[in-house]
Formats: structure tokens, C-alpha cells, sequence
């Protein structure tokens, strides 16, 4: 798909700003390495928002490389009912999305604001 946002903003159906969700981590998608991750970045045009989220035991790790390789992240129970690998403890939304607010902390990276957001997405202000 990564191929097919390049050749649709060569023939002008997209129009940047682009934003890409790259899921990784199930059968019916990429495996959740960085190896893999690191090539879908590559094959995404340039310029491309990106953001990265792993299904089930995979989420954490996802997120982390995503925030690591300066990309941003999907989180949340859609992806991932266990806050944990083992599936011991259960996730909510809060708890997953302070999860990765602390990653961010630690790489250095501060939260993006509703109104950053909007703007780099190109979307209206609310």
C-alpha cells in the first residue's frame, strides 16, 4: 500500500498532506519487527505522517520503535484488550495511552497538541 500512496499522489488522486496507520503484528499484516517496520517507513513518500501500533502483545513494542524512529503512534483497546504481554492484566484506554505518554518522556519527545495535530494532518481547527 505503501507503493500505492506513491503512485496515486503521481497521478494526483492523493494530495499531501499524507497520513499512514501501519498495523503490524497478525497474519494478514506485516510482522511486528523493527526489520519490517523500518522497511514500510522506508517505502512510505516522503513526507508521509506516520504512525505504528502492534495487535495484542505486540502493541508496547510497536509503539516503542515508533516513538524511537520519530514516528507516532496507534494505541488503544481496538487493538489490544491486555495491558500486558502475558494477558494478565487488563488495558484501558487511559492506561495504555500514559503508557505511551512515558515512552515519549523518555525519547525526548514531547505529546503533540489537538491543534499540532490539525495542522500537520492539514485538517480544519475545531
Amino acid at each position: 500500500m505503501a507503493y500505492l500512496a506513491a503512485e496515486l499522489l503521481d497521478r494526483s488522486v492523493l494530495e499531501p498532506p499524507l497520513y499512514a496507520n501501519l498495523i503490524l503484528g497478525s497474519v494478514n499484516t506485516a510482522p511486528a519487527t523493527a526489520r519490517s517496520l523500518a522497511h514500510l517507513v522506508d517505502a512510505l513518500p516522503p513526507g508521509t505522517t506516520w504512525a505504528a501500533g502492534g495487535l495484542g502483545p505486540f502493541q508496547l513494542p510497536m509503539n516503542a520503535l515508533a516513538i524511537f524512529m520519530g514516528g507516532h503512534v496507534r494505541t488503544g483497546l481496538e487493538d489490544n484488550p491486555s495491558f500486558d504481554a502475558e494477558r494478565a492484566r487488563p488495558a484501558t484506554n487511559p492506561g495504555l495511552v500514559e503508557r505511551v505518554a512515558e515512552l515519549a518522556a523518555i525519547a525526548g519527545r514531547p505529546l503533540a497538541t489537538a491543534a499540532a495535530v490539525r495542522e500537520r494532518l492539514g485538517l480544519a481547527s475545531a
